[in-house]
């Protein structure tokens, strides 16, 4: 597998765990959304539910966890839709490279006319092949006699 498909196939499974972490997130988080103003130059955030008006309930500074929870409400949302997004593409472009990969070509070949060509382009088993079919050749040099013929 090249180091491009292992990038892409590692972004996903990457992707594919922070989907599952915000989902899990969005299970526990609070109903409702934040709204937030600004006055004399510092924030003011509001909670907006069903039973509230459109601009929303006050939320004091007290209850930092409930504005913290909000706000991480509003990302986890807007964070699926973008991560749902990039997961498409990179399936989408899974199934066309699986489809296309060079190394491959070689496969459509008749197994007699293989041993004829050089390939441009090796696929990891291949080269393993190619490589366990190298006959091995044993170094003659010795260290040890190398050794005594400096220091003797």
């Amino acid at each position: 597998m090249s180091d491009y498909m292992t990038s892409i196939l590692k972004r996903k499974n990457e992707l594919e765990g922070a989907i599952v972490k915000a989902e899990i997130f969005l299970g526990k988080a609070p109903s409702g959304t934040i709204r937030t103003s600004t006055t004399n130059g510092l924030p003011q955030f509001y909670h907006v539910t069903a039973k509230t008006t459109p601009r929303g309930k006050f939320i004091s500074k007290t209850k930092q966890s409930l504005i913290s929870n909000l706000i991480q409400k509003e990302y986890s949302e807007l964070f699926l839709r973008d991560a749902a997004k990039e997961l498409k593409a990179i399936n989408a472009l899974l199934e066309r490279i699986r489809d296309f990969q060079a190394e491959r070509t070689i496969s459509k070949l008749h197994r007699n006319k293989i041993s004829y060509v050089k390939p441009y382009l090796l696929s990891d088993e291949e080269f393993a092949r190619r490589w366990d079919a190298m006959p091995y050749k044993t170094s003659d040099y010795k260290v040890q006699k190398y050794i005594e013929e400096l220091f003797l």
